[in-house]
């Protein structure tokens, strides 16, 4: 019983994640801008040096920094804006580590086994090495 009554608040809590809060912005029709696809505009280039996106591990953004909104503060949008543009990577922990490790903790619960999510366990408390591990979300590519 008790599981249930856990379980219903989570499941309702993910319903309300994927609804959107905003309607779509409607796009222009294609014959008022004379091509065969609409065009909404450019966006103004970044200034040297500002970044703008980072990449690691496919989905870590999406998935763990705020897939529930639970953020009251920020959307989820601004959140992964936030973390795409954070380039100090010394601070990348300190400032995502908290938001991966409540979303593992979220995704490890979705059984009503909580521990059995892999490296769950890996430091103390629960989810923190594996949300260190994650925050530090980096590809390097070497161009030599």
């Amino acid at each position: 019983m008790r599981k249930a009554c856990l379980l219903v608040p989570l499941l309702a809590g993910l319903t309300h994640a994927g609804c959107g809060d905003t309607a779509p912005t409607p796009m222009p029709d294609a014959s008022s801008v004379g091509h065969d696809m609409a065009v909404v505009g450019t966006p103004a280039a970044p200034v040297l040096g500002d970044q703008i996106d980072r990449m690691g591990r496919a989905g870590v953004n999406t998935a763990l920094t705020d897939p529930f909104d639970i953020n009251p503060n920020m959307t989820r949008d601004m959140i992964k804006d936030a973390y795409n543009s954070d380039g100090d990577r010394s601070k990348w922990g300190a400032n995502w580590s908290p938001a991966i490790k409540g979303s593992l903790a979220i995704f490890d619960g979705l059984d009503t086994n909580c521990g059995n999510q892999a490296a769950a366990d890996l430091a103390a408390p629960r989810y923190t090495g594996l949300a260190g591990l994650l925050a530090d979300d980096v590809l390097v590519v070497d161009t030599t």
